[in-house]
């Protein structure tokens, strides 16, 4: 395989777990077996190569990192391309969904939150905590997708035709 790394842009509540499980799957079925990253790049307590925002110095270790691997690496994100993440990225996906379907998750989620007293998602209470977020995650899909190599991936095609988007 010819490139190293590999960023899944993910907007919020839009099959995060299943668009990354998905590259990952298909990486380690061709024989590149994803392990976690150092903590000092994908944070403590991350399960997942997941990823926000990366400093220059966090993107050349990240580049070094995947020199060593020698094998294609999958790191997930919330967030718009930095800077030095732009310089290195050679491949990656750019996931979204409807604005209004994620508004719906987004304060179907607030108040599944709010009744169990969790913190993820419990501030989105009117539609307009909603539309705030939805305006941002919309700014870092349109900077993913002037990237060169970047494939849009709509949720409709994550979620319910698996194996076309697979393939």
């Amino acid at each position: 395989m010819k490139f190293l790394i590999y960023f899944i842009y993910i907007m919020t509540k839009c099959s995060t777990i299943l668009a990354f499980h998905l590259v990952a799957e298909a990486l380690a079925q061709a024989g590149s077996e994803q392990r976690r990253l150092p903590e000092n790049l994908i944070g403590p307590n991350k399960k997942l190569n997941f990823g926000s925002h990366f400093s220059h110095d966090q993107a050349g270790e990240l580049w070094q990192v995947a020199q060593t691997i020698g094998r294609p690496i999958v790191i997930k994100t919330h967030t718009g391309p930095d800077p030095a993440i732009v310089r290195i990225i050679q491949n990656g996906q750019a996931c979204y969904r409807d604005p209004r379907d994620i508004a719906l998750s987004m304060l179907d989620h607030g108040k599944r939150a709010r009744t169990e007293g969790k913190p993820a998602f419990a501030e989105i209470e009117p539609l307009e905590g909603a539309k705030a977020g939805i305006r941002n995650q919309c700014d870092s899909l349109t900077a993913w997708l002037r990237l060169p190599n970047v494939l849009p991936l709509h949720f409709e095609d994550i979620a319910f035709d698996m194996h076309t988007t697979a393939a």
